[in-house]
């Protein structure tokens, strides 16, 4: 899952911003260090660096800036305010403005940062800190474009931005790491499939769901059934189900830590090929602690159920909208029954 996050900041005695872009979800220490990488090659010379003192979120439910206190607040596509700490030179806003408006007119100009002028692609920083940043895109990536006063600015922000923390790192490290995900990944299939059908059923699910629901608060074996199940065939392969836990890596670190105290209880120095498979029968009998519930894995996987909960209604609503004919009539004219008819259905579904 990519994560498009456009932080503004006060630079230069202006509203500075950037879009940066994440491959997984960034932690907030992650953003941090890339929003204070990134603004720092924008303060002129003669400033103090920037040095990040808070930051807000953009509530696009609320329609209000929030406090950014955990990283499960970041959503794909959201928008945050970066304050510097006082002392740069030039006096920083103390929160960024908040005029009073009405909902409507905030939803007709959802665009509270401006356009960002580019794209900055990161990658998971390092112990030391190093290695955020990998490349620039063009702004011409996304159809925007900078302001003409700023563009030779924003270039060489680029440029500095692009010499400022090359890719280093272990490519040993690296593939330890991916083959450590791809085994919680069949370890995690194993464990839902525990009649050893090589496929993963509605069933599988909601018993997995049903087992574990002090952690799945929002997931519904439904929900979980429309993302894995691609080809809608009833049935989930495992090839499916690696799509599905590279997109939702919350979902699956959620499984393996419910019976990650089952593999503990194996003996030292046994062979995997002969170790007992967990299943969702024999969890059932050894639940979790409190504090493993309370980790913010289960806070993230809130988050995402509420996400992919929204795509599945989304998704019924547009069936549902085609099958009562609705949409037909629409096309071919607009009727005051049809709008009734309409209006009824989007009722039932989101609500």
């Amino acid at each position: 899952m990519v994560f498009f996050i456009r932080v503004a900041a006060n630079v230069r005695g202006g509203n500075r911003n950037i879009r940066l872009r994440f491959s997984s979800h960034p932690t907030l220490c992650e953003l941090a260090c890339a929003t204070e990488s990134y603004f720092m090659t924008a303060v002129p010379q003669g400033q103090s660096s920037f040095q990040l003192d808070a930051m807000m979120l953009f509530d696009e439910f609320a329609l209000r800036w929030v406090e950014l206190y955990s990283a499960a607040q970041l959503s794909t596509d959201c928008q945050v305010y970066a304050f510097a700490k006082r002392g740069m030179g030039r006096p920083v806003q103390d929160r960024p403005p908040r005029p009073e408006m009405s909902r409507r007119s905030v939803r007709a100009d959802r665009e509270v940062i401006p356009p960002p002028g580019k794209t900055v692609a990161c990658i998971a920083s390092l112990k030391d800190g190093t290695s955020l940043f990998s490349f620039s895109l063009d702004a011409t990536e996304d159809g925007v474009l900078t302001d003409i006063g700023e563009s030779a600015a924003d270039e060489e922000d680029a440029c500095r931005c692009r010499r400022c923390a090359p890719i280093t790192g272990s490519l040993d490290a690296l593939g330890r790491h991916n083959a450590r995900h791809g085994d919680r990944i069949r370890t995690v299939f194993d464990a839902l499939d525990a009649q050893q059908k090589g496929y993963l059923l509605f069933t599988d699910l909601k018993r997995a769901v049903d087992a574990q629901r002090r952690v799945f608060i929002n997931y519904s074996a439904k929900t979980l059934m429309a993302l894995a199940d691609q080809d809608e065939d009833g049935r989930v392969s495992y090839k499916e189900w690696a799509s599905f836990a590279v997109s939702h890596p919350a979902v699956v670190d959620a499984f393996f830590d419910a019976f990650a105290q089952l593999s503990r209880r194996r003996a030292p120095g046994g062979s995997r090929a002969h170790a007992p498979q967990a299943s969702w029968s024999s969890l059932t009998t050894c639940p979790l602690s409190m504090e493993a519930y309370e980790r913010s894995r289960a806070v993230l996987t809130h988050e995402e159920a509420r996400l992919a909960a929204d795509a599945v209604r989304l998704k019924a609503l547009r069936d549902a909208w085609e099958k009562s004919g609705v949409g037909r009539r629409k096309r071919r004219g607009t009727t005051t029954e049809s709008t009734r008819q309409s209006w009824r259905v989007h009722s039932v579904l989101l609500y």
